[in-house]
């Protein structure tokens, strides 16, 4: 079985950090700008598809030729990536995760750090100088008046720049390729793959969400935030509650008390000893009105947090994709929930479409 090695540098206006690779990749504005490949032992090569290259008819033919093995570190990224400009989805079967290697032998999860602590001599290891080429190429710019007020840096606005990160690219793959061979000695345990192949078959069909109790929960957490803000303001007459400084005046001249901090480890310990009506009933209005019991409201900004993830996360027919990283930890296989949503969200609803179809959680029509 012949082996394609890829690394592919892209653009996107969404945020792949806070979004996921699937929101990411399904930008209107999303685009691949390098793809670097390597044929087995062969020299790499750079498809400058941001200037005008085409993907040739050979590679796009290997991308779904189950005889060719396709591999890449982080291969998620470059399998949902290639999905999305391909139009067609990219056979999670016919790829290997040189991360998933790593990761299963308790090495680090990035290919920068894989390369150093294994060894790798020089000319292998991953270009150093990819942060900030990624930053000005792969993301969106700030527009002031010295750039012309664009949002976007393109080849043309700095072409050595550009030629860096072209050679960057090319870097990636010999890396990666470097990484797989080193490793090669030591194969992924026979059930992991199949393992791998099923968490990305469960990204791509998504998880339904109810996007409409989503929209409202992070409505009505703006509307006991400002209830209980005003609420905190007319109790102690300050024109900022929410600031430390203010807050921690206002103790010190009701209660008569030092107060050092308010952090979580001193918060409880200035309540014990600010023992007067005030500041209890600044201490009752500091939780949130709707909760009736206290892990609620001890966890709320982590449940919004989780439901403003889902939100940004959410692609087409309302499902959040891209919700579970695949990793390995002692090598015991795990499928871990990256947003981390409150249950009340969690619980994906049956819906129904226009046409009578009923999706469940998965994302599969029944």
């Amino acid at each position: 079985m012949r082996t394609l090695a890829i690394d592919i540098e892209t653009y996107s206006s969404v945020s792949l950090q806070k979004c996921g690779v699937y929101a990411y990749a399904q930008s209107p504005d999303f685009e691949i700008l390098l793809f670097g490949y390597a044929w087995d032992d062969g020299p790499v090569e750079v498809i400058d598809l941001a200037q005008g290259q085409k993907l040739p008819q050979e590679l796009q033919d290997a991308l779904y030729d189950p005889e060719i093995l396709k591999t890449a570190f982080n291969a998620s990224f470059e399998r949902t990536c290639l999905s999305a400009f391909m139009g067609q989805i990219t056979p999670p079967e016919q790829w290997s995760c040189t991360a998933v290697m790593a990761r299963e032998l308790g090495l680090p999860g990035s290919l920068e750090a894989v390369g150093e602590v294994i060894g790798l001599p020089e000319d292998k290891q991953k270009s150093k100088t990819g942060r900030a080429l990624i930053r000005y190429f792969s993301i969106p710019c700030k527009p002031t008046k010295t750039n012309g007020q664009r949002t976007r840096n393109l080849p043309a606005h700095d072409p050595d720049r550009w030629a860096l990160y072209v050679e960057y690219n090319r870097q990636d793959v010999e890396a990666e390729r470097a990484i797989r061979k080193k490793l090669s000695r030591f194969p992924i345990y026979e059930r992991e793959q199949p393992l791998w192949v099923h968490d990305q078959h469960i990204n791509d069909r998504g998880v339904g969400v109810d996007l409409a109790l989503a929209e409202k929960a992070v409505e009505i957490d703006g509307v006991i935030k400002n209830r209980l803000l005003e609420k905190a303001k007319a109790l102690t007459g300050l024109e900022n509650p929410k600031s430390t400084s203010q807050l921690k005046g206002w103790i010190e001249d009701t209660a008569g008390i030092e107060v050092e901090s308010l952090n979580k480890k001193s918060i409880a310990g200035v309540r014990a000893d600010a023992s007067c009506a005030e500041v209890d009933q600044m201490n009752t209005a500091a939780k949130c009105e709707c909760c009736v019991c206290e892990p609620v409201c001890k966890y709320k900004d982590t449940y919004l947090a989780g439901i403003e993830a889902i939100m940004g996360a959410q692609i087409q027919l309302g499902e959040a994709e891209n919700g579970f990283t695949f990793w390995e930890v002692k090598n015991c296989p795990h499928i871990e929930v990256s947003i981390k949503c409150p249950h009340m969200v969690a619980k994906t609803r049956v819906r129904e479409d226009g046409e009578g179809q009923l999706f469940t959680k998965s994302g599969r029509s029944t």
